[in-house]
């Protein structure tokens, strides 16, 4: 995208920089060899000069025996004239070509100063490419992934289908569609033995209002999904208190807050140790939601299931597909 844009700009600009300075290079040589060259003529301007002087003083200088002069300077004149005329040729020739390499000096040094700026510019951008191409690849494997994980969602079904009370009713026992589904998720089934129920098979579903983690039933998980995305479709962010509980767990609430409010542990009627309770927060009106849609995802008040709820107002067992 623009990276790649901006690295294919300054990777010509650079390239372009210094094939400039290439160039700059060989044509401030080439005007030193010039300069060179000049100087060398204008000395022997200088030498052509000095002799022709002294010849024009000879000349000058020349007489016969009465002391008439018998030179001829004007040739030695002429000459001298022709030879300072060719020097100061050559002199503004040298200076010309001493200007046209301060002046190509001054493209190198600004060129160079140029690469300077934008030869690390490069290199930043580059690592900033290669860092997108490897999360463009990263994201083709996720996508991929994604794609895969959708089919075999839309072969397992939405969890609408799914037998959600275990095989022959049995919460300790998970079905093969069951199965496709946590699968299809990427979700793992955790297994725990809790006696006396035997294995009960658990999922997380985030954190409790406790912070802790929010385990329920697997058997539990297709109702409790559907249920969790058609409250969040309604504007509702379901938050839950209380989930599976182990044993010990049930117990300390048991002692804590004695059996008017609190299963004796392994009991039939100890539904959070099986995962097949949840306690609802009231927080951003939950409960009320979860009260009134709970039977259409096959769950049940505890007024509905024993008649009463003394301060028993945030729980609800799951029943399944056998509500």
């Amino acid at each position: 995208g623009p990276a790649k844009t901006k690295q294919s700009t300054l990777e010509n600009e650079v390239k372009k920089l210094e094939g400039d300075n290439t160039k700059l290079k060989g044509e401030i040589d080439k005007s030193k060899s010039q300069q060179t060259k000049i100087n060398g003529e204008i000395s022997q301007l200088d030498t052509k000069e000095k002799e022709c002087q002294r010849n024009l003083e000879a000349e000058k200088n020349k007489k016969d025996d009465k002391g008439k002069s018998t030179g001829n300077p004007e040739k030695f004149e002429s000459e001298l004239s022709k030879i300072k005329e060719d020097k100061t040729k050559k002199q503004e020739e040298l200076k010309k070509e001493k200007e046209t390499e301060q002046q190509k000096q001054k493209e190198l040094n600004e060129n160079t100063k140029n690469l300077e700026t934008k030869k690390p510019e490069l290199e930043k951008v580059k690592k900033e490419v290669t860092e997108l191409e490897k999360k463009q690849e990263t994201l083709k494997t996720e996508q991929a992934a994604l794609e895969d994980r959708m089919e075999k969602l839309e072969a397992a079904g939405s969890g609408e289908d799914i037998a959600t009370q275990g095989l022959n009713g049995d919460v300790t026992q998970v079905s093969p569609e069951l199965e496709a589904y946590y699968a299809a998720r990427g979700e793992e089934i955790i297994y725990e033995e809790h006696d006396p129920y035997g294995i009960i098979p658990k999922v997380q579903r985030g954190m409790s209002t406790y912070n802790e983690p929010l385990f329920i039933n697997a058997n539990m998980g297709p109702d409790f999904d559907r249920m969790v995305a058609a409250a969040k479709a309604d504007g509702i962010d379901l938050q839950f208190n209380d989930g599976y509980r182990t044993k010990k767990q049930q117990q300390d609430l048991l002692d804590e807050y004695g059996p008017d409010r609190a299963a004796t542990p392994g009991t039939k009627s100890s539904n959070h140790e099986q995962g097949m309770a949840v306690d609802v927060s009231t927080a951003n009106g939950g409960r009320d939601w979860f009260t009134q849609h709970a039977a259409e995802y096959n769950f049940q008040s505890y007024a509905d299931a024993y008649g009463w709820a003394p301060m028993e107002e945030q729980h609800f067992n799951y029943n399944g597909n056998q509500v």
